[in-house]
């Protein structure tokens, strides 16, 4: 039913089947079987897509079965199910998709809903309903935090997240996060800081 290129690693691709499972192939090689399944869902499987975290081998695959599954593609496990009682979808679900830099799973059914799950926590964050009744697609733009869903009958783009990166100051040293990246720098290690510097006072490097 669908197929997607691992980001990570090009060569690899995962499809999604109505024989319930995902299976992961090889780009390039003589095969024609795949290296391997991951099973688990009750019924075909409609979608699937790769985390783009480097430090995570994972994949999600939405179903019939109305379960969303987090697999981790090194060990060949299922990590991590959302199904109705973790209060997930009553039909078949669409569309799922990793965030690519906020830590999220986006999944869309044909019970109309969204649902957004943390991604590292395995919680329900979130749920919309636009009221546009099934959705088939969603598309994140990186670093606009746009998001965009396809329904039966219409489309809309929302904004989550921040548009500037979080930020802390405390003894001239900064912190910030962006794409899930800890970053920082020391405004007393820079060329013209000093003790006597001002609120305000640009800081040349």
């Amino acid at each position: 039913m669908a197929i997607t290129i691992n980001p990570k690693d090009p060569n690899m691709f995962a499809s999604a089947s109505l024989d319930k499972t995902v299976k992961i192939w090889t780009v390039g090689t003589a095969k024609s079987t795949a290296n391997y399944s991951l099973i688990g869902h009750d019924a075909g499987v409609n979608c699937v897509d790769f985390s783009k975290d480097l430090e995570r081998p994972h994949i999600c695959s939405g179903s019939d079965d109305g379960e969303v599954k987090v697999w981790d593609y090194q060990t060949r496990q299922c990590l991590f199910t959302f199904d109705m009682q973790a209060g997930g979808h009553n039909e078949s679900v669409s569309s799922v998709m990793f965030h690519p830099e906020i830590p999220i799973i986006l999944s869309g059914g044909e019970d109309d809903v969204i649902n957004v799950w943390s991604s590292s926590s395995y919680k329900a964050v979130h749920q919309l309903n636009y009221g546009l009744k099934r959705i088939w697609g969603i598309h994140a733009v990186p670093e606009m935090n746009a998001v965009a869903f396809g329904f039966d009958e219409g489309t809309v783009v929302i904004k989550i997240g921040k548009e500037l990166p979080l930020a802390t100051f405390a003894n001239g040293k900064v912190v910030w996060v962006k794409s899930n990246e800890i970053q920082t720098f020391n405004l007393k290690l820079l060329t013209g800081a000093s003790e006597e510097s001002k609120d305000g006072e640009i800081m040349k490097p």
